[in-house]
């Protein structure tokens, strides 16, 4: 199962990037895809009802 970028829109995620495997990070775009070797890291921020719904 893939993931995509796009799975995250309208979450409001505060911090939301893929890892590039090397000590780095990029922003994630809508077409990005999760793997193994560079995972997405997202925080949301607990009180903000858009974050979990």
């Amino acid at each position: 199962m893939a993931i995509y970028g796009s799975i995250i829109q309208g979450s409001e995620p505060v911090y939301a990037y893929q890892l590039d495997g090397e000590g780095g990070f990029i922003a994630i775009d809508v077409n990005a895809e999760a793997t193994p070797q560079m995972p997405f890291w997202l925080h949301y921020a607990y009180r903000n009802k858009a974050s979990y719904q």
